[in-house]
């Protein structure tokens, strides 16, 4: 019950498409059985993440899946720093690179740790129409250098939802499967909330291909 209220005050909406959305959260807080509703819905969320290790959430991402009735631009790249840890905290800039139409948009934004519980990582990306933070829902193993390979961010209602990747070609060959059954299973693809506009397969071919300076950076400018 907390998790979502502290994640309704996180919300700043700036229209009626987003507003609707922070209703359908608040119409559950305030149904006589909130509390066992949003155990469940937290549940429902949560399953599958462990406590992830924050050092393995820096670095370079591709996004790889997107919800284009949100998002308009492509081959969004972001690029994440830890900037202060203490036992239970930390917080994190993150700055987002991408190509919208034929300019490139860099948008600025934070993360903040809060509590030792699973579900307390949350993520503002500094997107006009993200008024509201994403956490992560799953992730892979950490691999031979200490990080995530790729890590999937929803907000509340499971829209919109990403798929962040370190290497693109590595991660459709190693977890394309993996995810895209983990998607579908439960209700990411296309749910209620998304106004029948499902999860988009980003084309990265092209993005490469682009060789954009933004995806080789060696540190956030």
């Amino acid at each position: 019950m907390r998790f979502f209220e502290s994640y309704i005050a996180s919300c700043k909406p700036t229209d009626t498409r987003e507003s609707q959305l922070l209703d359908q959260l608040q119409q559950v807080l305030q149904n006589v059985n909130a509390e066992q509703i949003a155990e469940k819905m937290q549940r429902n969320l949560y399953f599958a993440v462990d406590d992830l290790e924050l050092d393995g959430l820096t670095g370079k991402w591709h996004t790889v899946v997107d919800s284009p009735s949100v998002h308009g631009e492509r081959c969004v790249v972001s690029y994440l720093e830890k900037i202060e840890e203490s036992r239970f905290s930390a917080l994190f800039t993150l700055t987002q690179y991408s190509r919208h139409n034929e300019d490139v948009r860099i948008m600025h934004g934070s993360g903040r740790k809060t509590g030792p519980d699973p579900g307390s990582i949350f993520f503002l990306t500094g997107h006009p129409a993200d008024p509201c933070p994403y956490f992560p829902v799953k992730s892979s193993p950490l691999n031979q250098q200490g990080q995530y390979e790729y890590l999937i961010l929803t907000q509340a209602l499971k829209h919109p939802t990403m798929v962040l990747a370190r290497d693109i070609w590595e991660f459709e060959t190693k977890y394309g499967n993996e995810v895209r059954d983990y998607l579908n299973r439960y209700g990411y693809i296309n749910p209620i909330t998304s106004l029948n506009s499902p999860l988009l397969w980003v084309n990265n071919t092209r993005c490469i291909q682009a060789n954009d300076y933004f995806a080789d950076l060696d540190e956030v400018v």
